[in-house]
């Protein structure tokens, strides 16, 4: 069988470099969703069913023009029933781990249902 020759957006694909930062940004975007999603069903640590709260760091999910919607987030919600309270409010990992110790050692709601701190602090709060 004789191959085929590639069409120009396939060699063009093929022969972009992809940045280190749009394969982060990518596996992000999937992340969160798929944890967003996780938080959907059950009866989780939510304020409400159908809900969840969601602490990440400024400027990581798209905006429109206005600075108020977040596109993503309302074709999630659209799509999966799934309201979400977003809160820009993660500006450092210390900071806000400061913020919620007390209770995650305890155990006790920390008022987000899904955070994104960076991996060393992930293992962190693992611990």
């Amino acid at each position: 069988m004789a191959k085929q020759p590639l069409s120009q957006e396939a060699r063009s694909i093929l022969q972009s470099k992809v940045s280190r930062r749009a394969v982060l940004a990518g596996a992000g975007a999937v992340a969160g969703a798929s944890a967003l999603a996780a938080c959907g069903s059950g009866g989780g640590s939510g304020s409400a069913k159908n809900s969840v709260r969601w602490g990440n760091w400024p400027l990581y999910l798209d905006v429109d023009d206005s600075g108020k919607k977040y596109p993503t987030l309302e074709a999630f919600t659209k799509e999966t029933g799934i309201d979400v309270k977003y809160f820009e409010d993660y500006n450092d990992n210390d900071e806000f781990f400061g913020k919620v110790q007390a209770q995650l050692k305890l155990g006790k709601d920390i008022g987000y249902d899904l955070v994104c701190p960076t991996d060393w602090m992930a293992s962190r709060w693992i611990r």
